[in-house]
């Protein structure tokens, strides 16, 4: 990425720590606020040559369009840049705070077998762009993968785009999760029927990406970004489904798919709950529950078919501890 500020060998350094840290997406939000602080600063102070209080202020203040948690998004990658640069500058700046977090509590979708099966058979055709034909094919064959394996695995969309072709084992039918939220590592046992899906995938892309680094990789050679991945659902979504919904609902779907089919089961199914959890790389099982818990009628049905292990099952969810 290029610098345009007097900042630009400092950020340089930074760019470089964060990948050999590994810790570098440029896909990621990280990379866009950073170059665009770096361009406020190229465009409201062009003769400054060093980082004062009152650009950081400036840049970092909350706008009046602005909710708290849109401005922490906004900023957050800057604070983590003046957290390197002072300590190894020595740079005599206070450290913004971020604006109290806004807890948002959303109902997912719910899923019909009628709605998944319009969805995965207009995944399957997805149109051909002939003036695109290389690009256009690659997302005839990864489109189709990508969404089922969202949905039959119950990975996070981050994971799903950054899953690495080392860490797909397609002998043993086992991804390993590195880059995950946070820095925690898991591992996901695949279906038969989507291991199998994917061999066959793996072999055909070979044609078209012999040398990819990253398991699901666009025809630029970069992974697929959080907002092309949703653009792709939703224009494939919107053809056959009037309603609304998002890839990130398939997480919800895999959660409340599985602790339904546990019904009956007793107490056993505290042990379930512990293994769904490890899968969905949860490190509390109140966050694999919170999936469960905000979908309307669903906790009735299990409280009356179990009601002497519901509070064991479903304990109470405080919801500004929401993980994803």
């Amino acid at each position: 990425m290029k610098w345009n500020s007097f900042l630009v060998e400092i950020l340089d350094r930074y760019e470089f720590y964060r990948k050999a840290s590994d810790r570098w997406d440029e896909a990621s939000s990280t990379p866009q606020y950073l170059h665009l602080f770096d361009k406020f600063i190229a465009s409201n102070y062009p003769s400054a040559t060093i980082l004062t209080q009152e650009i950081v202020d400036n840049w970092c203040s909350q706008r009046g369009t602005e909710s708290n948690n849109s401005c922490r998004a906004r900023i957050y990658p800057t604070i983590m840049f003046l957290r390197y640069y002072i300590e190894r500058e020595f740079v005599d700046i206070n450290l913004p705070l971020l604006p109290k977090k806004q807890p948002q509590i959303s109902i997912p979708h719910p899923f019909t077998d009628e709605e998944l099966s319009r969805f995965f058979n207009a995944c399957d055709k997805y149109p051909f762009n002939y003036r695109h034909p290389k690009s256009s094919k690659i997302l005839q064959m990864s489109l189709p993968v990508m969404f089922r394996l969202l949905f039959s695995s119950g990975i996070r969309t981050t994971e799903l785009r950054k899953l690495e072709r080392r860490d797909v084992n397609l002998k043993n039918g086992v991804l390993n999760i590195c880059k995950s939220k946070g820095h925690d590592q898991h591992y996901v046992a695949l279906h038969d029927t989507m291991l199998g899906l994917m061999r066959k995938y793996d072999v055909s892309i070979d044609r078209y990406s012999p040398d990819r680094k990253y398991f699901f990789q666009s025809f630029t050679g970069n992974i697929y970004s959080r907002s092309s991945l949703a653009y792709y659902f939703r224009n494939i979504w919107g053809t056959c489904n009037p309603c609304k919904a998002i890839p990130y609902a398939f997480r919800h779907h895999f959660a409340v798919v599985n602790i339904n089919s546990w019904s009956g089961d007793g107490m056993k199914n505290q042990g379930k709950l512990s293994y769904l959890a490890k899968a969905m790389g949860h490190r509390q099982m109140q966050s694999t529950v919170y999936y469960y818990s905000i979908t309307p009628g669903l906790s009735d049905i299990i409280k009356e078919l179990t009601e002497e292990d519901f509070n064991n099952i479903i304990p109470d969810v405080n919801y500004e501890k929401k993980t994803r």
